[in-house]
């Protein structure tokens, strides 16, 4: 329908001298048969990228939420570092007989303990893909490992704290149930006393690991790591390599096994040219371990 103030405008058109007819008409339709213009949206603005502690907070919360059904989840606020990221606590407690577990921003107020890794590390933790007791390995206490655990200024913890934070250590870093410790593959492990590791397990007592010894490799090579004031059971379950045991030179093959006894010194080495290296499994154990 053509609109009436158009038509009145046509009729003015018809009127005048020396028009013709025919084009007002064309005029008239040709205007009230014109598309709409078509209403171009507006852009959509890009998601802001996130920062790196709104991706790495989402890993945390797996392990905060998952620890709340560990056996072994007892009271305790510990802190997390993520180096170059950010700072986390966590908070464990107990409420009308259930645990409780919460992930809070920054710092608390009064002194702990606290985690510090990197995002590599994280990463491979959150994955399955190094267990966390080898991400926190050293052969002395002195050494740089990827998962460590410092304190704040102030804090003083009895015994008990500390082995409940050893057993931390553990069952807050590694998920699911049974609780899985990846092993078996090179990328799985750290070089530790001269052999590609995986630690297990410790707790007051016992110590348990995995040692690939690859051709070129010599464990315990320098004399002040080469006693413990405990005794080592090493199981050899592939390969062999070769032995001092105190005095005595010897070679492993797998499916053997060696106690060495507290305060033996002990190194085991694959040669350069050697066609294979040794795997096994290692328990340390008694007062000390």
């Amino acid at each position: 329908m053509i609109h009436p103030l158009l038509i009145a405008l046509t009729a003015l058109t018809l009127t005048a001298p020396g028009t013709a007819t025919a084009t007002a008409t064309a005029t008239a339709t040709a205007t009230a048969t014109a598309p709409a213009p078509v209403p171009v949206p507006a852009p959509v603005p890009a998601p802001a990228p996130s920062s790196p502690s709104e991706e790495i907070q989402p890993i945390l919360q797996e392990f905060v939420d998952d620890y709340r059904s560990d056996l072994t989840a007892r009271p305790i606020t510990f802190g997390i570092e993520v180096r170059d990221i950010g700072r986390w606590h966590v908070v464990v407690a107990h409420e009308g007989g259930e645990t409780t577990t919460a992930l809070h921003e920054g710092f608390p107020d009064e002194p702990v303990a606290f985690f510090t890794t990197d995002e590599r590390t994280l990463r491979k933790i959150h994955e399955g893909r190094m267990a966390s007791l080898t991400a926190m390995g050293k052969e002395f206490s002195t050494d740089y490992a990827p998962l460590d655990m410092e304190t704040m200024p102030g804090f003083q913890p009895d015994m008990a704290t500390m082995q409940q934070l050893v057993q931390l250590g553990f069952h807050f870093w590694t998920r699911g149930f049974p609780e899985r410790i990846p092993f078996g593959k090179a990328s799985q492990t750290r070089l530790l006393h001269g052999a590609h590791g995986t630690l297990f397990y410790y707790q007051e007592g016992f110590r348990s690991g995995f040692f690939m010894i690859q051709p070129g490799d010599h464990v315990n090579d320098a004399p002040d790591s080469q006693t413990n004031p405990f005794p080592t059971l090493f199981v050899l379950t592939a390969g062999k390599v070769r032995a001092r045991i105190g005095d005595t030179m010897c070679e492993i093959a797998a499916g053997e096994a060696i106690v060495v006894g507290a305060g033996v010194r002990h190194e085991f080495w694959v040669d350069d040219d050697a066609a294979e290296g040794g795997e096994g499994v290692i328990v340390m154990f008694g007062e000390g371990a």
